[in-house]
């Protein structure tokens, strides 16, 4: 089985235990860079009033490649008002420092908070090895976006400034 077969089994895997577990999932195949994509619906990651979901999937190959990466992406929300980005940046770059994986970031053209984390692989390893790297990525990108999403939220909906949230994870203030 090549890399791109097994790519596709696993998410294809993936898809169908979600979907068990019934989570709206599905696979897109985005034709202008050529990866297939697991979209998850993520309702009970963040509060009622803001939509979260997931996109995971393998980064193409490159030529003369011996590595496979596998890229987890949380929309923690799409919605995010142009008043309140510059702070929520704020927020964001605080809570990075004490992230353990991945990081947070603002997509200010698009309007989302995302929170990303990949893991790289060698291409040799067996599609079990693989699917179990895979589920273990997305469960620590949902962890984690669920852990952190509520304070950047409360700073994207104005209810609490980015100096707050500094202030609740170092104990100290900006001053």
């Amino acid at each position: 089985m090549n890399n791109s077969e097994k790519r596709s089994k696993v998410l294809a895997s993936l898809e169908k235990s979600f979907t068990e577990e019934l989570v709206p999932a599905s696979i897109i195949k985005e034709e202008s860079v050529g990866v297939e994509v697991l979209n998850l619906m993520l309702e009970d990651l963040v509060e009622e009033g803001h939509v979260s979901y997931g996109e995971f999937f393998f980064l193409p190959d490159t030529e003369d490649s011996d590595m496979t990466i596998f890229e987890s992406v949380i929309t923690v929300t799409g919605e995010l008002g142009k008043d309140t980005i510059g702070d929520l940046c704020v927020a964001v770059a605080a809570i990075n420092y004490f992230v353990t994986s991945g990081a947070f970031a603002v997509d200010v053209e698009g309007g989302r908070l995302l929170y990303r984390h990949s893991v790289e692989l060698g291409n040799e390893v067996t599609k079990e090895e693989l699917l179990s790297a895979c589920d273990m990525n997305m469960s620590i990108s949902m962890q984690m976006a669920a852990h952190y999403a509520d304070q950047l939220l409360d700073v994207a909906d104005g209810d609490r400034d980015a100096a707050s949230v500094i202030e609740f994870y170092t104990g100290k203030g900006l001053s």
